[in-house]
């Protein structure tokens, strides 16, 4: 099977303290084809000096401000060149170095190739995947419809054909991964998504504020909203309230 050019996206800001396992899980790959690209939001802190240790593994480094991180993730879009693109953040992993070669040793012309994501602590502890932790199981073939509870795969999880990758809508600050995948699944068929059944990255659980909770889940309701239309969405969010309830009772 050809080995396609893969372009891995990562996109920082006063990273320091994560960035670097992130470059050694990305510049570690076997894939031999593949793009690696830094968009730094002009850091102030040591993340640029980090990155400059694995320049000659990486493609392109751009530093400049940007206005968050859904427009670095467009920057990084726009230059990469790759058949496949993946976004993986600083902090985040794959989940061994030969995780991209397993992912595309299932030939097939498919436009998305995704998997698990394992959500990781502070030191690395593994704490479940996140179709456990989310009680959401991933779909045996993705469509833009699975999506109307949420992600129920993460965007470092899921290798999308650059083709049909639409930009970020940057209307949607706190949720615009699940626009964006929404909109990107909207341009192939579900027969055209493969469930690799592998756990393709590690992610490490930060904790978020309850105002950016809050305003992450403002965000959310108005996406799946302009998706599904107000009233389904009433009742999924409806069904996502009363299962979370169960879950903190009975769980």
């Amino acid at each position: 099977m050809p080995q396609p050019l893969i372009s891995i996206i990562t996109v920082c800001y006063n990273a320091a303290s994560a960035i670097e396992v992130t470059l050694q899980s990305v510049c570690g790959q076997s894939w031999p084809a593949l793009e690696y690209i830094i968009i730094d939001g002009a850091s102030s802190d040591d993340t640029l000096e980090i990155v400059r240790r694995y320049e000659k593994r990486i493609s392109r480094i751009v530093s400049e401000k940007d206005r968050g991180i859904y427009d670095a993730m467009n920057k990084g879009l726009q230059l990469a060149t790759g058949e496949f693109v993946l976004f993986m953040n600083a902090g985040d992993v794959f989940h061994s170095t030969d995780t991209i070669e397993k992912v595309f040793a299932t030939p097939g012309d498919y436009d998305l190739r995704y998997g698990e994501t394992l959500f990781v602590n502070a030191v690395g502890e593994p704490q479940g995947t996140m179709s456990a932790i989310r009680h959401r199981k991933l779909p045996a073939q993705l469509s833009w419809r699975s999506m109307r509870f949420g992600m129920v795969v993460g965007h470092q999880s899921v290798f999308v054909r650059r083709s049909i990758a639409p930009l970020f809508d940057l209307a949607h600050p706190s949720s615009g991964d699940i626009d964006w995948l929404i909109r990107t699944l909207k341009n192939t068929r579900p027969e055209r998504t493969l469930n690799t059944g592998l756990i393709i990255s590690d992610f490490r659980l930060d904790g978020f504020s309850q105002q950016q909770r809050s305003l992450s889940h403002k965000d959310r309701y108005r996406v799946l909203k302009k998706h599904h239309g107000w009233l389904p969405n009433l009742f999924n969010h409806a069904f996502i309230f009363l299962k979370a309830a169960w879950f903190r009772i009975f769980a």
